[in-house]
């Protein structure tokens, strides 16, 4: 931080964007950085995030202190909108940055593959009941497991490992999987963006960024409630409701997106 307040990039706008960019940072303390302390000049926000469901009283007070100075901010999440009124901060609601591009928009960066015909588990989380359940949709469709990460110590875990593949190839094994097992808000989104088959298996708890994709394309119905329910991840989705709903975001986001930099 004390690097950018010295020597603070020069721009007309500074913009905070997406995912838990308002959380903690590795060591759990919290970097003013992130909340654009060093900009001198517009201060926006769009879709930032962070992983609360709830925050103490000096929490609030930091919150308060540096989100106070923004000129305009929008929140990824519905509960980071409550939790930031609560405190008197006016913030609206937004989809991701991913999901303003439609499918065929990211298509055009998809790259070939040469697994066919699997299941793939992206996950996040060292949690043996998405392993437990993915073993069992496998087990009954006779499909075999790929396993995409960045952490190459899920190499001993379930599936075939791809260990960090580039992101053409990335999103060419979430859309080209026959279901998409994850407990990922970006697995997700784009398996929603894709209209892949796709089953969430939250870890310990309800996920709020999860939670809040799934409310706004009405596909709240794809978290994993019974872990013997395996056709769950059979079931052909009707992507009707979600794709409508995404258009319908896209046009209201980038409205609310051009107006905050522009400053209107």
């Amino acid at each position: 931080e004390s690097q950018l307040i010295d020597n603070p990039p020069q721009a007309d706008v500074y913009m905070t964007g997406s995912d838990q960019g308002w959380g903690p940072v590795a060591d759990g303390t919290y970097d003013s950085a992130y909340f654009l302390s060093f900009a001198k000049g517009r201060k926006v926000s769009y879709a930032t995030s962070f992983d609360h469901t709830k925050i103490t009283n000096e929490l609030q007070e930091y919150y308060k202190k540096w989100l106070s100075s923004y000129d305009y901010i929008s929140a990824r999440e519905d509960n980071v909108v409550q939790i930031l009124s609560n405190i008197g901060i006016d913030a609206e609601q937004v989809i991701d940055p991913t999901l303003m591009l439609d499918a065929m928009n990211w298509d055009k960066i998809v790259k070939p593959i040469k697994h066919k015909d699997y299941i793939l588990v992206y996950q996040l989380h060292s949690d043996n009941r998405l392993n437990e359940y993915a073993q069992k949709v496998a087990a009954k469709t006779g499909k075999k497991i790929i396993r995409v990460s960045p952490l190459l110590h899920q190499i001993i875990r379930l599936g075939k490992f791809v260990w960090c593949p580039e992101v053409g190839a990335f999103l060419s094994y979430i859309k080209n999987a026959a279901c998409v097992i994850t407990d990922s808000f970006h697995g997700t989104a784009f398996s929603i963006n894709f209209n892949v088959p796709f089953v969430d298996v939250f870890h310990n708890e309800i996920n709020p960024r999860i939670m809040s994709i799934l409310k706004l394309t009405g596909l709240t119905n794809r978290v994993l409630t019974d872990d013997q329910n395996v056709d769950l991840a059979l079931e052909k989705i009707d992507f009707t409701q979600a794709n409508a709903a995404l258009v319908k975001e896209r046009e209201r986001c980038n409205k609310i997106l051009a107006s905050m930099i522009e400053g209107n």
